[in-house]
């Protein structure tokens, strides 16, 4: 996608997904609070900075109206008002019933906007549950998510 515009690209994810060019332009506006990216659409993606890339990604990711969300390390590269937006849109995205899987090393995020969390090691689930079941299960009570990480992969002080 790096040799399209955004918009480009953006009608491109409609079409595969189906979507009338018509309902992609709607559904595009709807989403546009979501990011200040208009300025943007119509350049080149090669030319993007990564946070750009990012939001581009998003925005189509949620183009076709999906039920789940596969996203990994999604406010990489973002500014803090866009990791705010992300957050905001992952909170009613959720609230209006769907269903998001994240994978983080950005345990702060993960912490915020989590319900449950998995431990991974070597590629494999070490622990998984609410972070207060994580606190228990590492007998840290009300510690971060970060602590919690150290001490259930053996890593702790």
């Amino acid at each position: 996608y790096e040799r399209m515009t955004g918009r480009e690209f953006l009608y491109l994810v409609g079409a595969l997904y189906g979507m009338r060019r018509e309902k992609t332009t709607k559904r595009l506006e709807s989403l546009k609070p979501i990011f200040p990216v208009e300025q943007i659409l119509d350049e080149y993606a090669e030319n993007y900075s990564r946070g750009n890339k990012q939001k581009l990604t998003i925005l189509a990711a949620l183009l076709h109206g999906p039920k789940i969300l596969i996203i990994d390390e999604p406010i990489v590269g973002l500014d803090p008002e866009s990791t705010r937006g992300v957050k905001k849109l992952f909170k009613d995205f959720t609230r209006e019933g769907g269903t998001i899987f994240v994978a983080t090393h950005t345990l702060s995020f993960a912490q915020d906007m989590c319900t449950r969390i998995g431990i991974l090691k070597d590629g494999k689930i070490l622990e998984e549950g609410t972070i207060k079941d994580l606190q228990k299960k590492a007998r840290l009570e009300s510690r971060s998510l970060e602590e919690l990480y150290l001490r259930l992969v053996g890593r702790a002080n």
